[in-house]
């Protein structure tokens, strides 16, 4: 918060004169040994019936809740920055008539969740945190802050600490599945810029950080 305090206060120089190093490998190295599952899958595949998703108001997330409104018949839960469950229920329905998406048959299937992707347990309470991830059967984690010019410190609490916080919601309960929307810069140049053909796989794990600052 203090850095997009000083970006708000003294621009992007500002922050700029404040810069700190950051040795992103020791950030990457660990991991809060609570998030995970604390019971493992149990190998069912059902229908999905509810679920939750992280960015509805923006671009790409406004599409995806309108895909999985149509490709499934499960509730989609939505985190909505706003100051209370009807707020947020107003801004999402808005962000979906603005894109022309809005379909008045899918408002039953919609739940908004009044709260803060930069914050812990995303604002909520441990109980109300907690009852989310243990009732619903996937996390899509679409929400971030995107701005390629703003340094890590200013953006690691939405999009650090948002995925973080993702994760820990998915694994209350039983383990189910989550599903990560990055951007294109979460692969590392130095993973593909010296192959002769430039494919990086799902399953490689990054020895690179050329490029990230």
């Amino acid at each position: 918060a203090a850095a997009v305090e000083i970006i708000e206060r003294e621009g992007f120089e500002g922050l700029a004169a404040r810069r700190e190093e950051v040795d992103l490998r020791a950030e990457a190295a660990e991991l809060d040994p609570a998030v995970r599952p604390e019971a493992p899958w149990n190998g069912a595949i059902e229908p999905l019936r509810e679920l939750f998703l992280t960015g509805a108001t923006g671009f790409l997330g406004s599409h995806l809740v309108t895909e999985l409104l149509e490709r499934t018949g499960a509730r989609i839960h939505c985190l909505v920055r706003a100051a209370d469950a009807e707020s947020a229920f107003q801004r999402l329905r808005q962000t979906l008539v603005d894109r022309e998406l809005w379909r008045e048959e899918h408002a039953a299937r919609l739940v908004a969740v009044a709260g803060d992707l930069a914050e812990p347990r995303y604002g909520l309470s441990e109980e109300a945190f907690r009852a989310l991830g243990e009732g619903v059967d996937a996390v899509y984690h679409c929400g971030a802050w995107v701005n390629f010019t703003y340094p890590y410190k200013a953006l690691w609490a939405t999009n650090v600490r948002g995925t973080i916080e993702a994760m820990r919601l998915a694994g209350h309960g039983r383990a189910k599945p989550m599903h990560f929307i990055s951007s294109i810069a979460a692969t590392p140049e130095g993973d593909y810029s010296f192959r002769d053909v430039p494919i990086v796989y799902e399953h490689e794990d990054s020895e690179s950080i050329l490029g990230l600052y």
